[in-house]
């Protein structure tokens, strides 16, 4: 019973699960509380003085403190983002750091579909988000299966956005140093893209246009950082009526692609995948063509050509 519970807490991917198991522990709480409160007042004070019974009527004040206070300490390290149960997953990259398996987070994305995106016959604008264009991404600590291979296609993007005066947004992973996905704290990853160092920067090979705009996600300790929509002023963006599709590109299909597509239909919008301009995470077949099936079959249109953005009217 107390292994099921443990392996609920450190499923970070399930925080439905873990909040009901929270409020459980926090009921048995109170009813050990009750019943330690009710021995200590009507155990009998006539006892002839015995150790043990001192040793009894002097513990149980302290053990109904330690009981209270348990579940209010784990609600404020829960709110600090700080994971006291950390997750133990099975290493997600090799011994050079480069991205492997698909972690269990992403195979329990959701099963149904979202809302059917815009027809594309409605009156609206385009925008393009390259997704985690970073250092590390591409040539550090955590670099995606042959990730140099899509700048070229990215730049290439990026020009014709310009030239259709498309708005373009750059997102990025911003962790702090103990972020809950790091080896160090628990988590598959190797450390990476950490705010303010080289790693987390967008690739000095990447063309950046003169007007853009930087999104930052993963910025707390205990965010999965997953999908550049758990910035909460970048899905108020992306709500407006306005935009109607969304193209977009960068690393890693598998990951943030997957994520952040999925996000995207469930607003209601086009959403399409600039192929050449975006990188998998390793070079399994089978996963990839799992997630781009799964991404079709929701809505998603898998673009081979990246000359689809200069048709955009």
């Amino acid at each position: 019973m107390i292994e099921e519970l443990l392996c609920i807490f450190r499923n970070k991917g399930d925080s439905m699960n873990r909040k009901q198991v929270m409020y459980l522990l926090s009921i048995i709480a109170v009813l050990v509380i009750v019943i330690l409160s009710v021995i200590y007042w009507v155990w009998p004070t006539n006892i002839v003085e015995n150790p043990l019974h001192t040793l009894v009527l002097n513990l149980i004040p302290n053990a109904i403190v330690a009981i209270a206070a348990a579940p209010i300490v784990y609600w404020l390290f829960e709110r600090q983002g700080i994971n006291i149960f950390p997750a133990r997953k099975k290493a997600a990259h090799d011994s050079n750091g480069k991205m492997m398996a698909i972690p269990e987070e992403m195979n329990k994305a959701a099963s149904e579909k979202p809302v059917v995106p815009n027809d594309g016959q409605s009156e609206g604008k385009a925008v393009l988000v390259i997704v985690d264009a970073q250092v590390d991404f591409i040539t550090g600590s955590l670099k995606a299966y042959d990730a140099d291979k899509i700048i070229m296609p990215i730049n290439r993007a990026i020009r014709m956005a310009e030239a259709k005066e498309i708005p373009i947004i750059f997102t990025k992973d911003w962790h702090p140093s103990d972020h809950v996905s790091f080896r160090e704290t628990g988590g598959a990853w190797p450390s990476h893209c950490v705010q303010n160092t080289s790693g987390a920067d967008i690739s000095p090979l990447i063309s950046m246009p003169s007007k853009k705009l930087i999104v930052e996600f993963g910025v707390q300790a205990g965010e999965i950082g997953y999908s550049p929509l758990e910035n909460q002023a970048f899905l108020l963006l992306l709500r407006t009526k306005e935009i109607t599709t969304v193209y977009t590109c960068g690393i890693a299909l598998e990951y943030c692609i997957q994520s952040f597509c999925r996000g995207v239909l469930e607003l209601g919008k086009n959403v399409i995948a600039l192929e050449p301009a975006i990188a998998t995470a390793n070079n399994n077949s089978d996963d990839i063509d799992r997630v781009w099936k799964e991404l079709i079959e929701l809505g998603v249109k898998r673009e081979p050509n990246l000359t689809v953005i200069s048709e955009e009217t």
